[in-house]
């Protein structure tokens, strides 16, 4: 029988460790967002200028 103390430290630890996982999911996206939009304002910007 665990203590109630044991209980809420190892929701804390799930949640911590889930949010940390949503966190860089996030973080990795933006990144992806980020350099998709670069690449096409480059290849815009290229494609005006001769």
């Amino acid at each position: 029988m665990r203590t109630s103390i044991e209980i809420v430290v190892a929701l804390l630890t799930s949640l911590l460790a889930s949010g940390f996982a949503i966190a860089g999911l996030i973080a990795v996206a933006a990144l992806l967002a980020a350099s998709a939009v670069w690449w096409l304002v480059r290849r815009h910007n290229g494609a005006d200028s001769p």
